[in-house]
């Protein structure tokens, strides 16, 4: 019943993955993906201001995950739900600038 509700409501564990580049011998970049880190979080989408924000720099940003313990991530990396939806991580915020929660503003990835 819990996992339901988590699964319901947008929280649970986020696995954040940063990305590392392999070159093959014909030179092409590959991309792979590892757990970074695995934290409580909280998925919310994303308001229209925040999104306006985002467009007027051509960036899509349709969700917000927040933390309470610093992320320690990078743009472009990613975070893994529990329902198994991914999204990039397109910006970071310290919410009140205590360093008590965090914001990643995240785009879905379909």
């Amino acid at each position: 019943m819990e996992e339901d509700y988590i699964r319901a409501y947008g929280q649970g564990s986020a696995t954040i993955q940063q990305v590392s580049y392999t070159i093959d011998g014909t030179g092409t970049r590959t991309p792979t993906w590892n757990q970074y880190k695995v934290m409580k979080a909280w998925l919310q989408p994303t308001s229209s201001g925040l999104r306006l924000e985002y467009e007027r720099r051509n960036i899509t940003v349709t969700a917000k995950i927040f933390v309470a313990e610093d992320p320690a991530a990078e743009e472009g990396w990613r975070v893994v739900m529990p329902d198994s939806k991914t999204y990039v991580i397109r910006g970071i915020v310290d919410q009140a600038g205590l360093g008590r929660l965090w914001r990643l503003d995240v785009e879905e990835l379909r």
